[in-house]
């Protein structure tokens, strides 16, 4: 694959350990996975494809921090409620994650899963289910339209079957074979 060729960035996956961005080439998705001062690029071919899934998952460790945010800023705020201010900045902030957790845990995290015989791609849609389904059934399109190319170039490629040969044309066996029986 040429190296030049457009990329498309459809998305990123970030991890508690990694950080991946995914774009989309005219052959396949190239992830682009960052390690400090490393890129390591992987692909998934187009015809190569074996699997497209799209499917909700739960984000644990924004649900963690959350919960260590609202534990931690409640109960400071309950340990300073003898000064109102604080208490009340405190018990807002510990409110304002209390929201946004109970929101990510209602609202899971779209992704879409890209199988190769070698290679995975996952993307991840925060809150845009629209473009993740957009995003699915492009890869499908894509897919597919690669997948069917392929097969039109093996059946231009193979070559034409031999008829077969017709049992009248064949020789008829010898009389001492025939009444022979299989050891």
């Amino acid at each position: 694959m040429n190296d030049t060729a457009p990329r498309t960035r459809i998305g990123r996956n970030n991890d508690f350990a990694t950080r991946q961005i995914i774009y989309r080439t005219p052959l396949g998705i190239e992830v682009d996975e960052l390690d400090h001062f490393e890129i390591v690029r992987k692909r998934v071919f187009y015809d190569d494809v074996l699997l497209v899934t799209m499917h909700r998952q739960q984000t644990w460790g924004f649900l963690v921090l959350a919960a260590i945010v609202v534990l931690l800023f409640g109960g400071l705020a309950v340990v300073s409620k003898d000064v109102a201010p604080l208490a009340m900045t405190l018990g807002a902030v510990a409110a304002i994650a209390l929201v946004f957790g109970t929101i990510r845990l209602l609202y899971q995290v779209e992704v879409v899963s890209v199988f190769g015989r070698r290679s995975k791609a996952s993307i991840r849609f925060g809150f845009r289910r629209a473009r993740a389904r957009q995003m699915f059934n492009e890869i499908c399109a894509n897919v597919a339209a690669a997948q069917r190319r392929l097969a039109r170039e093996i059946a231009a490629n193979e070559p034409p079957e031999e008829s077969a040969v017709a049992e009248e044309e064949l020789p008829p066996m010898p009389a001492e074979e025939q009444g022979a029986e299989l050891p």
